[in-house]
């Protein structure tokens, strides 16, 4: 049955933390340096005609002054044509001041300037970005010998230029990782690597997809040079990048650093750009607030609590929920892998050393390994035929009695991404289908020293599978639906959205869905059927929040609200969308730059950007302890919007800020601490399965049950 709580009764937790001190809040340093306004108007030229070497141009980012050469009537128009400060024939020319100008197109005029220095004066390799942002591709120092590619450090500079009021434009400085370009020119590349693997390319000096070069009127293909990705590692015998578990904030400011000194602080590009000269930004301290760790404080088994991971606690706390009844664990696996299976099964039984004592001592399971109803196979490419033979010829219990498969994949996650027809999602929907959810593992792992790891995590996750509750949050939340609703695109090029809903925090999970991506109606249509739903078992919530991939438009939350007063509920509901991206790319980073060893900020830091965006961290940091072997995760980005009904003042901010940081802590796949609230974490996981199922759906046997984990 679904629980919710009285919101009431709710004890205050959104006060500031005991650990916050003035080294921790006060001394942070963002990845942005200041340049100034210029102080003259620059001349552009516009034209309601396309040319070859135009730019076009969007109406939102039309420039203010565009009225005093064209008419009413010739700018309603979507697009005209710009070669922003270049003369050309039959263009018209006008005065712009950039600072009064509309920002979308400052910053334009700023994204093209940078291009042109870069590309042009210092013959820089660059890119063009998506988000007022051009990548700069720099050699790396240490090349590996004998490799067949060159390897690049990419930087990205982006314009931040976001509210009219601000003081001084800015540039965000960005470490993008590392790129391959092939030494084989493109010609020799097409004949060695799979028909359709090359997506992107370096000409001269731009970088470009294949197919803006295959449309280029004139090309020299000795200077084009494919950009390597995993396609077509195999081709040139090209290893998989390790991922390293050090702290990459240590990395990343390094990178920075050094790029700032090359190539920004430069006499050259200083005076070109306007830049202040003053460095990398601190953060102001009226800015930055830290949250009480308290709020994610996670209870256990009778109700015993620790602020600390489950990592460190569960073997000792337990399961806050058993998952309770009979349980039959048995083991489907490739014949080639029936040694790797055995000792599987020997350390699920028996255990493997100290740390981890067997699943049922570990999380309070009354498994049983039942022989027969193992199910190894022969066919690698297709086991679906044998998996069902064996289900056809066992004899399944009542519905009280629980299964849980556990599968030696014969697939590395590699290869599986590699594969045209991927194997391990339809193993998944094969039981799935049968209302159970498969946990895996590669023969590899299983073999290695610290195996043991492993198998502490996916006990927890198990817990989970089977219907229990590995831990919980605090349960004095206001009654509220909470539905996280996020994109992604299947090899196939077709766009889904994932939708996952939490009713409270305590960590019972609810249910969650998929649909083909179409018009925000249809997803409007989702959660009022959510909210419907909700209402006739638990009365009108007291709010909707929504965790969404992206930033909504006005005129889409217009179109949720008027979904939602089709119900004709008893009472309007606030809805407040908080959208959530990862910082890993091109976007801001604040450094703890009184912890110069470490320059992660201490877990619930947030900080404010601007027009209702904030930075938070969300990592494994309390106060000032922090241990080596936890991650070092970046902090995401969250932006928040309200309807009409919703009050976006101080107190509720950081409620909604908590509620992004508590939810993280429901993420039963791993022990160790994460960054993204397991709402979007559970879409960003449906991804690697349900596209590619054969019934290209959630079975509805599954939709109470975590079963991607």
């Amino acid at each position: 049955m679904m629980r919710t709580v009285n919101y009431k009764n709710t004890v205050p937790i959104a006060v500031k933390s005991n650990v916050q001190t003035a080294t921790s809040t006060a001394n942070l340093q963002f990845n942005l340096i200041h340049f100034n306004w210029p102080n003259e108007n620059v001349i552009h030229f516009f034209s309601l005609t396309e040319t070859e070497n135009s730019r076009k141009l969007h109406k939102s980012s039309f420039p203010k002054e565009l009225s005093k050469i064209f008419s009413p009537a010739e700018l309603d128009t979507d697009f005209i044509y710009t070669t922003f400060g270049y003369p050309q024939e039959g263009f018209k020319f006008i005065s712009i001041n950039l600072r009064t100008t509309t920002l979308n197109y400052a910053k334009l005029h700023f994204r093209n300037q940078l291009k042109y220095y870069f590309k042009k004066k210092v013959e820089k390799i660059v890119e063009t970005g998506f988000i007022d942002n051009i990548i700069i591709w720099e050699w790396c120092d240490d090349q590996p010998k004998d490799a067949p590619y060159i390897l690049f450090d990419r930087f990205s500079i982006r314009v931040v230029l976001e509210s009219e009021k601000q003081r001084l434009p800015c540039l965000l400085i960005s470490y993008e990782g590392k790129s391959k370009i092939l030494k084989d020119e493109i010609n020799t590349s097409l004949n060695k690597v799979p028909s359709g693997s090359i997506k992107k390319v370096k000409y001269k000096t731009s970088i470009m997809s294949y197919q803006h070069f295959t449309e280029l009127d004139e090309v020299e293909s000795e200077k084009c040079n494919a950009i390597a990705n995993p396609a077509i590692y195999a081709s040139y015998n090209i290893p998989y990048d390790s991922i390293s578990p050090s702290n990459k904030y240590l990395k990343y400011k390094s990178k920075i650093d050094k790029f700032y000194k090359d190539s920004i602080k430069q006499k050259d590009f200083i005076n070109f750009f306007g830049l202040s000269g003053n460095g990398f930004i601190q953060v102001p301290s009226n800015k930055i607030d830290v949250l009480d760790t308290e709020i994610s404080r996670l209870y256990y088994e009778n109700n015993e609590s620790s602020t600390e991971m489950p990592k460190r606690q569960f073997k000792k706390l337990k399961p806050a929920v058993r998952a309770k009844g009979r349980v039959i664990v048995f083991f489907v696996y490739h014949s080639e892998d029936k040694e790797s299976m055995e000792l599987w099964k020997s350390y699920i039984k028996k255990g493997n050393t100290y740390r981890y004592p067997g699943l049922n001592e570990y999380a309070s399971l009354n498994g049983e390994v039942v022989d027969i109803f193992d199910m190894p196979f022969n066919d690698k490419e297709n086991p679906l035929p044998e998996l069902q033979s064996h289900y056809d010829r066992l004899s399944w219990a009542d519905l009280n009695t629980k299964y849980i498969p556990l599968y030696v994949t014969p697939f590395t996650r590699e290869e599986t991404y590699r594969q045209t027809v991927r194997i391990m999602p339809l193993v998944k929907e094969f039981f799935a289908e049968r209302g159970m959810a498969i946990q895996s593992a590669e023969p590899f792992n299983i073999h290695k020293s610290d195996f043991y790891w492993s198998l502490t995590t996916m006990s927890a996750t198990i817990v989970a599978k089977l219907g229990g509750i590995p831990w919980r949050l605090i349960e004095n939340v206001k009654t509220q639906l909470v539905i996280g609703i996020g994109a992604f695109i299947s090899n196939d090029g077709s766009k889904y959205l994932g939708a996952s809903v939490c009713f409270d925090n305590s960590g019972f999970f609810k249910t969650h869905d998929w649909f083909e991506q179409t018009q925000i109606k249809e997803m409007a249509g989702y959660m009022g059927t959510m909210v419907k739903n909700y209402t006739e078992a638990y009365g009108v919530p007291e709010r909707l929040v929504i965790h969404f991939y992206k930033k909504l438009k006005k005129d889409d939350i217009l179109i949720i609200e008027k979904e939602l007063q089709s119900l004709e509920l008893s009472k309007p509901i606030p809805v407040y969308i908080v959208s959530i991206n990862k910082t890993e790319e091109t976007d801001f980073v604040a450094f703890d730059m009184a912890k110069p060893n470490l320059l992660m900020p201490q877990t619930g830091t947030y900080v404010e950007l601007f027009n209702n965006q904030y930075l938070l961290y969300n990592n494994a940091r309390v106060g000032d302890a922090h241990t080596a072997s936890d991650h070092y995760h970046f902090p995401i980005k969250l932006h928040i919007q309200g309807n009409k009904k919703a009050v976006l003042d101080a107190d509720t901010i950081k409620e909604l800020i908590e509620q992004v940081f508590q939810y993280s802590k429901l993420n039963y796949r791993t022990l160790a601490q994460q960054n993204l609230p397991i709402t979007l974490l559970a879409v960003e996981l449906l991804a690697d399965y349900v596209p590619y199922f054969n019934q290209k759906r959630i079975p509805d046997t599954v939709k109470h049950l975590p079963w991607f984990l």
